[in-house]
């Protein structure tokens, strides 16, 4: 295929795959003689930083790891062994003009490596554009990306989909039509490839992150002389822009190694190319778990009586077939659990298990944390529990998170007991916490990853004292109010009948490790 002199990829912010439904007659203009799919997929989780992260580096964000948060505190390394788009275009072409553009300045600050001599530009979307037209009167740039960032509070505020949300797209499309003339003027669009995508989607409720079609669909246009007339995109991801633009600059387009480079050219794009077969894909349909949940059931069975078992394979599901499990809220699914995906538990929603007694008998709760999802918060989240929290004359238990440490309270009578169960600082990232409550012995023990670590004493006066005074809830006390300012990240979860022992722990521990 032919190579283009210069590369304009402009990205907008929460659009998804919306401009289907928007007014864009500057964008129609543009892709008239173009190809387009309003098809693509974008990255999971379908959040800024790890889809603008994926799309300028060419990798999932289970290899960049980028967050939002992140972005926003830390400069993009310049050694990194996922260099952008702007490092692998200054190291072939030294002597280009090079630029970002980006309303949200994470993208500048935390995306993109600050030794490379690129112009960079933050702004509101109105004055970005101003910015961009005042640049290009002097600048002939090989590379430059654009941000607009409107779209996206626009759905936040008002619902993705909605007609504010949709009247946002068709004002960014006037900014984006006089970014097109500003070049055509400027000749700077012969031989050029000039490129319209989007980060993400978003839902009606005005969220995303998650793994609807709504939130996951992208629209991706691309014109200029050497694209396919009316082309029909093929199966395509957000880090395949990173190969199209190094493509259409003339350079390699990195083979999939153990740094993680996923993206190529996506068939009907360009004339006359053949695409490459697609060595890797992390969707959310494309995510494997090493047992299928009738295998896992079996085998963690054999650690004791397993009664519970949820997988948060895109539901709350009990593999076990014995305990009636029902999602309540927006839960949101992810594909970068532990083992395949995972759920996000709290203010967004959470599980209740309504015929899950455990009364006076022991049991043994085990889940992955994701102990970075969420900072732990002076009034500790519930994890899981019988109490509601909202209630001063409710009985029962709560298991909370505080960063550093676990406890339990429990409430009988009006009065209450506090058990401490320190966890780990090694543990980070993904954390297993297993917790028997063990009756018979009057303690509960705190197993971190799977190996003894904590311990602690159920006062005597418990002794004969149910747990079950209100609903089972996983992910919010039973109120399922208490948890209104947090969310946090959970994987498999497993509740067995009776104490596990030490033993019946290295079970799990040789399950889940191998």
């Amino acid at each position: 295929m032919k190579t283009f002199d210069r590369v304009f990829l402009i990205g907008v912010d929460g659009a998804g795959a919306f401009f289907r439904q928007a007014e864009t007659p500057c964008i129609d203009k543009i892709m008239k003689n173009g190809a387009c799919t309003y098809d693509a997929d974008t990255a999971i989780p379908s959040i800024s930083a790890q889809c603008w992260g994926s799309m300028l580096l060419g990798v999932s964000p289970d290899t960049h790891k980028l967050t939002n948060s992140y972005v926003e505190s830390h400069e993009y390394p310049t050694d990194s062994v996922n260099p952008s788009l702007f490092r692998r275009i200054r190291e072939a072409y030294p002597d280009s003009e090079l630029a970002s553009f980006s309303n949200w300045s994470p993208i500048n600050h935390g995306i993109v490596e600050h030794n490379l001599d690129v112009e960079f530009f933050s702004e509101g979307d109105d004055d970005l554009t101003d910015g961009i037209i005042a640049y290009l009167d002097k600048a002939s740039p090989k590379f430059m990306f654009v941000q607009f960032d409107s779209v996206d509070g626009a759905g936040h505020c008002n619902g993705y989909g909605t007609s504010a949300h949709l009247a946002q797209i068709n004002e960014v499309d006037g900014y984006i039509g006089r970014i097109y003339e500003k070049l055509s003027d400027r000749g700077l669009l012969e031989n050029a490839l000039f490129i319209v995508t989007a980060d993400h989607g978003g839902t009606p409720g005005g969220d995303h992150g998650g793994v609807s079609e709504a939130e996951l669909k992208i629209y991706f246009g691309a014109s200029g002389d050497g694209v396919k007339v009316n082309g029909e995109i093929g199966e395509m991801y957000v880090w395949d822009i990173s190969a199209v633009v190094l493509e259409a600059l003339g350079l390699d387009v990195p083979e999939y190694d153990e740094n993680g480079f996923i993206g190529i050219v996506p068939d009907g794009l360009f004339d006359g190319f053949i695409p490459k077969e697609r060595r890797y894909v992390l969707s959310a349909d494309d995510v494997s778990s090493p047992a299928v949940p009738c295998d896992a059931v079996q085998k963690l069975s054999a650690a004791g009586d397993l009664r519970c078992a949820i997988f948060f394979e895109g539901d709350v599901t009990d593999a076990c077939g014995k305990t009636t499990a029902i999602g309540v809220g927006r839960i949101k699914y992810y594909g970068t659990g532990v083992y395949a995906r995972c759920a996000e538990l709290g203010k967004r929603g959470h599980v209740k298990l309504p015929d899950m007694k455990v009364g006076k008998d022991s049991f043994t709760l085990s889940l992955f944390l994701r102990r970075d999802s969420a900072e732990p918060m002076e009034n500790a989240p519930t994890l899981f529990g019988t109490k509601n929290r909202r209630s001063d004359d409710s009985d029962g238990f709560t298991f909370l998170y505080a960063g550093n440490l676990n406890a339990v309270k429990i409430w009988n009578d009006g009065k209450e007991y506090f058990i401490s169960l320190p966890l780990s600082e090694d543990a980070v990232d993904w954390v297993n916490i297993t917790v028997v409550f063990d009756r018979e012995a009057g303690k509960i023990k705190q197993y971190c990853n799977f190996e003894p670590y904590a311990e602690g004493v159920i006062p005597a006066e418990l002794d004969g004292v149910s747990f079950d005074a209100d609903t089972f809830v996983i992910g919010n006390d039973a109120s399922g109010a208490e948890n209104e300012y947090i969310n946090l990240m959970y994987d498999d979860l497993l509740i067995y009948g009776g104490a596990l022992s030490t033993a019946d722990v290295k079970k799990l521990r040789e399950y889940y490790k191998g």
